[in-house]
């Protein structure tokens, strides 16, 4: 059987997905092992949950591509890859809560539940519909080839996604890293600063590629093959990306402290050089200048 290239972007795409969130989470798990903390344990959930959605969508397309499974379980797969990563983002608004946002105990219940009966009657809608047992004059699930290839998708309809995206998702996200840009304005540790700074753009991340679904989920824009293409490299690149800050901001390895100190040195370096122009006039501007930007060059390399 013959894919076309942008068939071929989607099921190679779905594997460097799945291994990149397997990746994530254990490092997470290590993590846990040497922390167990209950923050280490919402992230692991966070993580986790978006790791198995992943990994059931790049089954279910590799099974759409190759048509060797029925409609009705490669439409399952689809159906709980959404919901996972809705349950994904609402542990992820317990772990903010734990750490960064702060709201208070009457809120948080409200939430939860709010957004767990959301997506729980979203589930069951989509899957007695998938199943054939459309309720009269409601449509919950749509069902579409996705442009420029022969591979089918079902997704919750424009309504009910808009309804899980924005309380569930994007509000979270938003939330937390508006908070984080104001936490971390005020730091003044430069490894803390910059940990912070990583977390915050992998929260940025997972909000842009929620975003990149509007493509897949109105069915107008899923027949495209351009915007297909576009979506697609939106949730690989976004996707990755926030694994890869979530590393280098929760995990923190020694490479990029040992990276992050000597530039906090350089710059203590460059301020005593500042004060020596002053206090002894018998150093040239030149020289100043000319270690300077050596001492610029060994921090930036």
């Amino acid at each position: 059987m013959e894919f076309s290239a942008i068939t071929w972007l989607f099921l190679i795409g779905t594997i460097i997905l799945s291994l990149t969130t397997i990746w994530f989470v254990i490092i997470l798990f290590q993590r846990f092992l040497r922390k167990k903390t209950i923050g280490t344990v919402y992230l692991l959930m966070v993580f986790g949950a978006i790791a198995l959605a992943e990994n059931i969508n790049s089954i279910s397309l590799w099974l759409s591509a190759y048509r060797v499974a029925p409609e009705t379980l490669t439409g399952t797969f689809q159906i709980f890859y959404v919901s996972l990563y809705c349950l994904g983002l609402i542990f992820l608004y317990f772990f903010g809560n734990r750490h960064i946002i702060d709201d208070n105990e009457i809120i948080r219940t409200l939430y939860g539940v709010l957004t767990g009966v959301i997506v729980g009657v979203i589930t069951s809608l989509n899957m007695v519909e998938l199943f054939g047992a459309e309720l009269p004059g409601f449509h919950s699930l749509d069902r579409g080839i996705i442009g420029g290839t022969h591979l089918v998708e079902y997704t919750p309809s424009l309504f009910l996604s808009l309804i899980l995206l924005i309380p569930v998702a994007l509000l979270i996200l938003f939330r937390i890293a508006l908070k984080l840009a104001f936490v971390q304005r005020r730091i003044k540790e430069p490894i803390a600063k910059r940990g912070t700074q990583y977390i915050m753009l992998s929260f940025i991340s997972i909000a842009i590629t929620l975003g990149g679904a509007v493509f897949f989920i109105t069915p107008a824009l899923i027949k495209i093959p351009a915007l297909t293409v576009l979506g697609q490299v939106i949730r690989i690149v976004f996707t990755s990306s926030t694994m890869l800050f979530g590393y280098l901001g929760w995990v923190m390895p020694e490479w990029i402290r040992r990276r992050i100190r000597k530039k906090a040195w350089i710059v203590k370096e460059l301020s005593r050089a500042e004060t020596i122009e002053k206090g002894y006039t018998f150093t040239t501007s030149k020289t100043i200048n000319d270690e300077l930007l050596q001492a610029k060059e060994v921090s930036e390399p």
